[in-house]
């Protein structure tokens, strides 16, 4: 039998954090994309002319309303095999993980988001949630976050 798997045509660079909190939780979305539901970490894609680093600082700000500091972050992994874009198979995702520890005002503005709804581009964001660090791994939907969570909680 013939793969009729789309070959990818084309790249999407994507960055993402886990945030944890001082009480070793991490957030976690809970989304609706094109009729599937998925949780995956706060993040997006890269635009053109940004580095990593500046275009997950400008996620965190536009999803969370975070103003995080370039420095503040740690890098954790980047994607080593090809991940076909769930929900474009032209496209062949990279993922560049982040890890940033948060204090307790971040903390707090973040807990007094959990329970908003938001719809951005088809997207529709259902909830927030704090996830203990080391459950992530099990609550995540794609193969590429749940790799990258594997080395977050250092099991490899």
């Amino acid at each position: 039998m013939a793969n009729t798997k789309q070959q990818p045509t084309e790249f999407a660079l994507r960055v993402y954090a886990f945030l944890e909190n001082e009480n070793g939780m991490v957030l976690l979305s809970n989304e609706q994309y094109k009729g599937q539901h998925f949780s995956k970490l706060p993040g997006g894609g890269v635009e053109l002319g940004e580095c990593t680093l500046e275009a997950v600082v400008r996620e965190l700000n536009e999803e969370l309303k975070l103003v995080i500091e370039p420095a503040s972050l740690k890098h954790v992994y980047t994607c080593d095999f090809v991940v076909q874009n769930a929900f474009n198979p032209k496209q062949q995702v990279i993922g560049v993980y982040f890890k940033v520890k948060i204090t307790e005002k971040e903390n707090t503005l973040l807990t007094s988001q959990l329970n908003e709804t938001i719809t951005d581009n088809n997207s529709q964001l259902i909830s927030r949630e704090w996830v203990e660090k080391h459950s992530i791994k099990n609550r995540l939907t794609f193969e590429m976050d749940c790799k990258a969570a594997s080395v977050f909680i250092g099991d490899k």
